[in-house]
């Protein structure tokens, strides 16, 4: 559970990161 929990966090993470990025690519179009 715990392992299982820290991956959903790590993929949360890269998700907000990834949105973040095209924010800013839409920003610069």
């Amino acid at each position: 559970m715990v392992k299982l929990h820290s991956f959903d966090t790590k993929i949360h993470k890269v998700d907000t990161l990834v949105s973040y990025k095209k924010d800013e690519w839409d920003e610069e179009e």
